[in-house]
């Protein structure tokens, strides 16, 4: 130990000798096995951690880069992430312009918010019955949505496309994806019905006896007691809906079957009729005559565009998020 300065003041020398005691322990947890085996475990883990997220952003970064390089840039081959060339916002006009974005958003944000309010309570409802109530078939109709869960959707699409037919020829295509969530039997609407089952299920029975006891009926009972214990489980169930149908391609393009250049349809089918689709409904090239030679700049700005709204909400509603499915438990 190197000698104290008596002229120090007192705080200085007890800072240097607390400084010289860490330094005295952590050389001697080196010489440990147990810190090289936890080390090395950490390195491991985040290294692995890295990779995985490196999967998610990659992509996403390389639609970023691609919807603002210049086309210099892009045909250049030596330019890889980094552009060589000041930014080229011409391709932000034109995909407002070919997604009539605002219009657009605003059907989506409106389509998506009735889906999932059909869907929080569809799934809070059913989800109640199978996982308080006491009837004969309970045990069959989870079983029944267990089995929701694993039928690939597109069998139950095919399946639902002519009773929808049937049922309802002549409403608005549009119908035939929101009525379904209320129901219980939209998209993954078997996902929500076991989260809410499962947090009903873990609720003790000492609740509904209280309600019961101060007159409450079952639908009281649900709708002031139980109920407002599930606002974790209404959270994740209406994040889930709101990103999957904001995303989802498979049900809107086979239930929504006719479409018109002038017509306003969710995000995600204006993407695809208009770069996707072999015979584009929404023609590019009427909105700019030299946009048709940015192609893929085009794409990738125009799909930048349609996820912002998500990555909006993510960064509002992810501390919540992450919360609510700690407090959800998936358990019963």
């Amino acid at each position: 130990m190197s000698e104290i300065d008596m002229s120090q003041p007192v705080a200085d020398v007890k800072e240097e000798n607390k400084l010289l005691s860490r330094r005295k322990r952590f050389l001697a947890l080196m010489k440990t096995r147990k810190f090289w085996k936890e080390l090395i475990g950490k390195v491991f883990i985040y290294t692995m951690l890295i990779d995985f997220a490196l999967v998610f952003i990659i992509p996403i970064l390389y639609m970023i880069v691609t919807g603002i390089e210049s086309p210099v840039d892009l045909a250049d081959e030596d330019v890889v992430w980094i552009p060589k060339r000041p930014l080229y916002t011409e391709n932000m006009k034109w995909s407002f312009a070919v997604l009539d974005y605002w219009n657009t958003l605003w059907y989506t944000v409106k389509i998506v918010a009735i889906c999932t309010i059909g869907h929080v309570l569809s799934g809070a409802l059913v989800g109640y019955a199978v996982g308080r109530l006491k009837f004969l078939g309970r045990g069959m109709i989870f079983a029944f949505v267990l089995i929701s869960l694993i039928v690939p959707a597109q069998a139950l699409v095919t399946m639902m496309i002519q009773i929808y037919v049937d049922l309802m020829p002549s409403w608005p295509d549009i119908y035939r994806i929101i009525i379904p969530c209320f129901l219980g039997c939209g998209l993954n609407g078997g996902i929500f019905i076991f989260i809410f089952r499962q947090v009903y299920a873990g609720l003790p029975k000492e609740l509904e006896e209280a309600a019961m006891i101060d007159g409450c009926g079952i639908f009281q009972t649900f709708r002031r007691i139980m109920l407002p214990l599930t606002s974790s489980a209404i959270l994740v169930c209406a994040i889930l809906s709101i990103v999957w149908h904001w995303n989802d391609l498979f049900e809107p393009t086979k239930y929504i079957m006719t479409i018109t250049a002038n017509d306003t349809v969710l995000m995600s089918l204006r993407l695809y009729h208009t770069f996707l689709n072999p015979t584009p409904i929404f023609d590019v090239t009427l909105i700019e005559n030299d946009a048709s030679n940015k192609d893929i700049q085009l794409q990738m700005f125009s799909t930048l565009l349609s996820l912002a709204p998500i990555f909006v909400m993510y960064v509002f509603v992810q501390k919540y998020f992450m919360a609510s499915v700690a407090n959800t438990g998936i358990k019963g």
